[in-house]
């Protein structure tokens, strides 16, 4: 049988109400930041693992890894495992200006 709560206007409105474009944080942007969080704390050489909650999938998981990395210019390197558990490691770190860099290179030099 389920199980039924009532809830009144305020909490009715605040599950409905849908944030206006620039103000609160959506999910989404909330995950970004907490895995920016994870791998700004690591150096070259230093890793981490992310045990996975009921749900959810390891290519989900790697992905945000793969995304925030890229954000930060971390190269991450990846343990496959059976276990529910992402491991990993930073194998580099590119600085804003190295990046720049190398984007001003013309082609055929090197």
């Amino acid at each position: 049988m389920v199980q039924f709560k009532k809830l009144n206007k305020e909490e009715a409105d605040a599950l409905f109400e849908k944030p206006k474009r620039g103000q609160g944080t959506s999910e989404r942007a909330r995950i970004r930041e907490e895995y920016r969080g994870y791998l700004s704390q690591l150096s070259v050489g230093e890793g981490g693992e992310l045990v996975l909650e009921e749900g959810e999938k390891k290519g989900t998981v790697r992905s945000r890894l793969n995304r925030a990395a890229r954000a930060l210019g971390i190269q991450l390197e990846y343990k496959r495992t059976r276990d529910p558990v992402v491991r990993f490691r930073v194998v580099a770190k590119h600085s804003e200006e190295e990046e720049a860099g190398e984007e001003a290179e013309p082609e055929g030099e090197a």
